[in-house]
């Protein structure tokens, strides 16, 4: 698992070249959600995309990036959503990520 340093970096590494103003929105809502969760669709919301198809595909994308930075193998299975996020299944009010 990376090290907060290793964020650190990375994130610094990304504002400089490649971090999209709606991955950085992404990032803060997440950040400000009741106990950092939220669904997609507060997400997209939130963020201006029209769905949570839109904010899966940018978070996604962010994780992808985000994990190069810090040193892990590119992923076909959305592993590594694991550097930016973990996620509940279904939870009654929504909350999910």
């Amino acid at each position: 698992m990376p090290t907060e340093g290793q964020y650190v970096k990375a994130l610094e590494e990304l504002d400089g070249n490649g971090l999209a103003p709606s991955w950085r929105e992404l990032l803060r809502s997440h950040w400000a959600a009741s106990e950092h969760k939220c669904s997609m669709a507060v997400l997209a919301k939130a963020v201006g995309y029209p769905n949570s198809n839109a904010a899966n595909l940018n978070y996604g994308r962010l994780a992808g990036r985000i994990g190069e930075c810090v040193g892990l193998p590119p992923s076909e299975d959305y592993q590594n959503l694991y550097s930016v996020a973990t996620w509940d299944r279904w939870v009654p009010n929504g909350a999910g990520h």
